[in-house]
């Protein structure tokens, strides 16, 4: 029996004392801060609210400074600002549909003119940057404004890599700004390769085709500004958002809360009506067609203490939270289902792919891994991926089944690759053979790790083990996170741990760039990976539109990396949340995060008193 089946026998019976003390020592908590807090509770609970709460100060709300989507400014603006295009809640594979756009990109046959017409009801929310304090309708001009922002080198962004050249003209209006730019460009010049045509359409003008570029103008840091809202907040626009989105910013204190309400200039959008199989029966489709955003508010609250919001989500007083690793064992005792305890108290388990691999790298210019298949198939074999999910993920992973995870696969069935397993038997069978044609025994092996902390000098040892185990020495040598690459250049090197790849979006030509020769010259291509016939397909199908033919090429450039290895995928990340039942139409997102997608998202209010009024022991418990 493993570890994490033997916890399982012996979580349930301490749940409920735990549960109850956590629940006590929150009751506790915050009665001691506003005394006895039932009028206010029960509020809260009436009001049609969603609040949740992240444990980092949120800096600003400018897009062209977001992060990604699990950091705060991500989250409070995706509910504020908003791009051409969004991505479908509830479809499966993901898929990018219209959202300030009028429709889906009009493609040259030569794939290297786009046309995008917008919406004509897009107006921006009122704001005193506006003649008058009142909002006007979104035009082409803003949408080119916006992008060109990203170029600007005065602001920036740490976005630009992203246009970077891509579009005829702006990396030569980049290095022109570079030059003789100080202050950000509020009037900038016409660029050849992105142009308003009228009021209503704007125009890409590619280097070469890029059929990712409508991911490009999902993401958030393209979403559109108004030029008057930058020439009036300059740099305090990212406190001063002014956005198209269902929301808008109503109180901003970093150091405590975020709230954002209603805007009442919204257009307005139906709830989906389809989604993946499964969906309907779920519920999920209950709202077809009803008007969004359900909320009137919105209630961000800033908890440094993850222990602290955990206590809060038990007392009801966050609607949804992750699951914490402390106590995870007896939250989902067997790792993927929620403990009864939890679930009598209408807490809902959501369970999702995730979108990072952690990868074990191969130095595929040394002479003795990159050179040896069967070496670099004995390492992956070795590899205890369950044990390493089990001991540093508290067995919450997925193992992965090849190079391709899973969210984008949209298949939970595949069978893993043949190298892809825990086999040390057929490990040791392949290392006799490594070292019969090496003429004796293998020198030892020299492993890169970014991190130095005591979590990876475990990881460390643990992997040093499981080679040792079938018959291999490595030496680990620590470095500094985020100095991976520079000490490569450096240290010699067999392997390399701590890296590994986040899909930026959801199309696998994301993950192949990173094994495309070209790019071992710029570090993208970490493994040094080249091969002429993997380089000739990526080339192929980099600029072709979504379809069979792209298909076909997207599963032999996987199977071919599968079967030469140049990383041993270790393990697919997931995300794990919770939430009460009366919150609905909750979908966690790979690309947009858990709590971003509030507009889609509604509260039971009736049911949020019911049960509030049940844990404060005014009624009896809802069942």
């Amino acid at each position: 029996m493993s570890r994490a089946a033997s916890t399982v026998s012996r979580s349930g019976a301490r749940f409920a004392a735990r549960a109850a003390a956590l629940a006590l020592a929150a009751s506790t908590l915050l009665l001691h801060a506003c005394g006895d807090g039932t009028s206010e509770r029960l509020e809260h609970a009436a009001r049609n609210v969603r609040t949740t709460a992240f444990g980092s100060r949120p800096t600003g709300f400018d897009p062209i400074h977001v992060g990604g989507s699990s950091e705060p400014d991500a989250i409070v603006a995706v509910n504020v600002l908003e791009p051409l295009y969004q991505y479908h809640y509830l479809r499966r594979p993901y898929e990018v549909v219209p959202c300030l756009a009028a429709a889906m990109p009009q493609v040259s046959d030569d794939g290297h003119t786009v046309r995008i017409e917008l919406r004509d009801d897009v107006r921006f929310e009122d704001d005193p940057c506006f003649p008058g304090g009142a909002g006007r309708t979104v035009v082409a001009d803003d949408v080119v404004f916006s992008l060109v922002r990203i170029a600007d080198p005065a602001n920036a962004s740490s976005h630009w890599s992203t246009f970077e050249g891509r579009v005829v003209g702006l990396d030569a209006y980049r290095e022109q700004r570079r030059e003789s730019g100080v202050a950000p460009d509020l009037a900038p010049p016409a660029i050849e390769g992105l142009r308003a045509v009228d009021g209503r359409t704007v125009e890409f003008r590619l280097v070469r085709p890029w059929p990712q570029l409508v991911f490009a103008l999902a993401h958030l840091s393209t979403a559109v500004v108004a030029r008057e809202a930058v020439a009036t907040y300059g740099g305090d626009l990212g406190l001063h958002p002014v956005g198209t989105g269902p929301y808008r910013l109503r109180s901003f204190d970093p150091d405590v809360r975020v709230v954002l309400e209603r805007s009442p200039s919204y257009r307005g959008e139906p709830y989906p009506s389809d989604g993946a199989p499964g969906m309907r029966e779920a519920g999920l489709l209950d709202d077809a067609g009803r008007t969004m955003p359900f909320f009137d508010e919105l209630e961000f609250e800033l908890v440094q203490s993850a222990e602290t919001t955990w206590l809060m989500f038990l007392d009801g007083r966050l609607d949804t939270h992750g699951v914490p690793g402390h106590g995870y064992d007896q939250i989902l005792p067997n790792g993927r289902t929620l403990a009864p305890e939890l679930s009598e108290r209408g807490v809902v388990l959501d369970l999702h792919h995730g979108v990072f691999t952690r990868w074990i790298g191969f130095d595929m210019t040394d002479p003795v891994v990159g050179s040896d298949l069967d070496l670099r198939r004995a390492i992956s074999l070795a590899l205890d991926r369950a044990e390493f999910d089990e001991l540093f993920q508290t067995g919450r992973g997925d193992l992965p089944t090849g190079i391709v995870p899973r969210a984008l696969l949209g298949d939970d069935s595949r069978e893993p690759e043949p190298f892809q397993t825990h086999d040390p038997d057929r490990a040791r069978e392949l290392l006799e053979r490594v070292r019969a044609a090496h003429g004796g025994e293998l020198p030892r092996l020299s492993m890169l790790f970014a991190g130095s902390s005591a979590i990876s000098r475990q990881i460390g040892q643990l992997v040093g083990r499981w080679l040792a185990d079938v018959g291999l020495e490595l030496d680990v040598h620590f470095v500094e996170e985020g100095s991976l690459r520079t000490a490569m250049r450096s240290h010699p090197h067999q392997l390399f741990f701590g890296v590994g790849y986040g899909h930026s979006y959801p199309d696998a030509e994301d993950l192949f760039r990173r094994f495309y020769g070209a790019n071992v010259e710029n570090g993208l291509d970490l493994c040094g990976y080249v091969d002429p016939e993997f380089d000739a397909l990526y080339e192929r199908a980099r600029v072709m539109q979504p379809g069979d033919e792209r298909d076909a090429l997207y599963r032999a450039m996987a199977a071919r990396l599968e079967a030469r290895i140049p990383v041993a995928a270790l393990l697919d990340y997931n995300w794990q949340f919770v939430h009460y039942d009366w919150l609905s139409n909750v979908v966690p997102h790979a690309f947009m995060g858990h709590a971003g997608m509030a507009k889609y998202q509604r509260i039971d209010t009736e049911l949020r008193v019911r049960r509030t009024r049940a844990r404060l022991g005014l009624d009896e418990a809802v069942r």
